[in-house]
């Protein structure tokens, strides 16, 4: 679909005031705005070509790297003081709190693809889409790191409703990331709430733009693939990439200590741990130095070392499923 088709399916501003928790909106708001600002520039981009000067970008993007360095104005204090209070980082009240953290550390994540989305220039010395993945890879096994609990607890069940989102979320990026690691024009950008949050059957986690043909093409991440999904948003427009058949992010595990029985269970992460196992980290990730470099490969390669590594064919599968919708 044409940039200008797909604009035309959302909306450029979003409403002023969305609901959220009145405990945390001091915080939440300033983080919302932060994300529609990027929302707003990404559709004139896609609706009227309207690209910015590199000099532009850059001011922008150093500051918004500045404010996700400093916790996201307040955003992760108060979930460490969530976690102070409750003995849970991860406790219900923080759930607002870590959403808005795993977007902004997404986004940030992803500040090489949206520099050339945002200047329209494909030309950057030194890029390449593993950077990203190591990025978005290494934010994703933050709280693994910080908690450093063996991985049984990493996905203990109090855990998973909030942790599975975000992983498959994580997973999902590094793989649609093969997407520009075989095809220089195509990018791949977190969607801001303008598309992900207020469009109804076109909402979507993610865009893969190809900058050459001026097309682009949403997705949808899912931990689990549900019939009503696929009546839920609009083919047209949105491709769904599910953790269960398209990143083969299950495990059939016994999730009851008296009995024998074998359930199957979202279990994301794995295409994170294998990818940071196994690549060669050429360049240390932002806030990491050589020694925390060598421990993430340690705890990733923990966490994935009696899973099997089927990266080279989930990134096969994803790659193969966007192309053929993007490219109709």
């Amino acid at each position: 679909m044409k940039f200008a088709d797909f604009a035309a399916h959302y909306r450029r501003d979003a409403p002023a005031a969305p609901r959220m928790p009145a405990d945390h909106r001091s915080l939440l708001m300033p983080a919302y705005r932060a994300a529609v600002e990027r929302g707003k520039l990404l559709h004139d981009v896609l609706a009227h070509d309207a690209v910015l000067p590199h000099a532009e970008v850059s001011r922008r993007l150093t500051h918004y790297n500045a404010w996700t360095v400093a916790g996201y104005g307040g955003i992760v204090d108060r979930i460490t003081q969530i976690g102070e209070e409750t003995g849970d980082e991860l406790h219900e009240s923080a759930g607002p709190l870590w959403q808005y953290r795993h977007w902004h550390g997404m986004c940030g994540a992803f500040g090489n693809e949206w520099a050339q989305v945002l200047t329209g220039d494909l030309r950057m010395d030194g890029y390449h889409p593993d950077k990203t993945r190591l990025n978005l890879g290494t934010g994703g096994l933050d709280y693994y790191l910080r908690r450093g609990k063996p991985g049984v607890d990493y996905f203990a069940e109090d855990e998973r409703p909030l942790l599975v989102g975000m992983h498959t979320e994580i997973d999902a990026g590094i793989a649609l990331l093969e997407l520009t690691a075989r095809h220089r024009s195509l990018l791949v950008l977190p969607a801001p709430p303008q598309f992900e949050m207020f469009a109804g059957r076109c909402n979507v986690d993610f865009l893969v733009l190809d900058m050459k043909r001026r097309q682009v093409r949403g997705v949808q991440v899912k931990s689990m693939r549900h019939a009503q999904d696929l009546d839920r948003y609009d083919p047209a427009v949105v491709t769904i990439i599910t953790g269960e058949w398209d990143l083969d992010n299950v495990r059939a595990v016994r999730r009851h200590a008296r009995t024998s029985d074998m359930d199957v269970v979202p279990w994301p992460g794995l295409i994170t741990t294998h990818f940071l196992g196994s690549t060669r980290l050429s360049a240390n990730p932002p806030r990491l130095d050589a020694t925390q470099v060598q421990r993430v490969k340690s705890r990733a390669r923990t966490l994935s070392a009696d899973a099997r590594d089927r990266n080279r064919e989930v990134f096969e599968r994803v790659v193969t499923k966007v192309l053929a919708d993007l490219r109709r």
